[in-house]
């Protein structure tokens, strides 16, 4: 399930990867986790897709050793959404939909598995750049990008809470990406 292809036989033989591989799988043993890993990526592809159509790239789980920090690096599963370009004089509504739809997949993450973070650290870490690079680009507008992503978070919150038809339309979708992922 774990894709270490990249890994040489003396990588895989090191406690590194042996550690980076019982901690995942360790994680896809918990029940639920595979189940909340999948909807944190649909309710991504739900909120970002009120953009329109959005193709995406699904990238399944996999170890990869990091050179330059010498350890090895653990990935889920994840869908890598193509977003349209922002238009310069759209750029609150680029950003806006943008933070709502990086920020769901965490909120709904939290909420089917509450052991875990929501697995947004990246997702957020991700907006705050985007949101930088769009100010150098555009100049002349201010993003406080940390204060955009908690209000994201409210508002996904505040949206699932009052459309129960929105968790079960994310549910639907993560069952479809589940085996795209490579899980049974």
């Amino acid at each position: 399930m774990i894709d270490v292809s990249e890994l040489t036989e003396a990588q895989k033989a090191t406690e590194g990867f042996k550690s980076t591989y019982a901690g995942m799988m360790n994680l896809y043993n918990q029940p639920g986790f595979i189940a909340a890993l999948c909807a944190h990526e649909a309710a991504h592809l739900i909120f970002y897709e009120r953009m329109g159509r959005i193709p995406f790239e699904i990238v399944r789980p996999k170890i990869h050793h990091n050179n330059a920090m010498n350890r090895f690096e653990g990935y889920m599963a994840a869908v890598k959404p193509q977003l349209p370009d922002c238009e310069p004089a759209k750029w609150q509504e680029w950003v806006t939909a943008k933070a709502l739809g990086g920020a769901a997949g965490g909120v709904v993450g939290r909420r089917l598995f509450p052991n875990a973070d929501g697995g947004d650290v990246e997702d957020k870490r991700l907006f705050i750049q985007e949101c930088a690079d769009l100010v150098r680009h555009c100049g002349g507008i201010s993003i406080n990008a940390e204060e955009v992503w908690t209000w994201a978070q409210a508002e996904v919150s505040r949206q699932l809470d009052a459309d129960p038809k929105l968790m079960e339309l994310i549910q639907k979708r993560a069952k479809e990406l589940k085996p795209l992922f490579g899980f049974a």
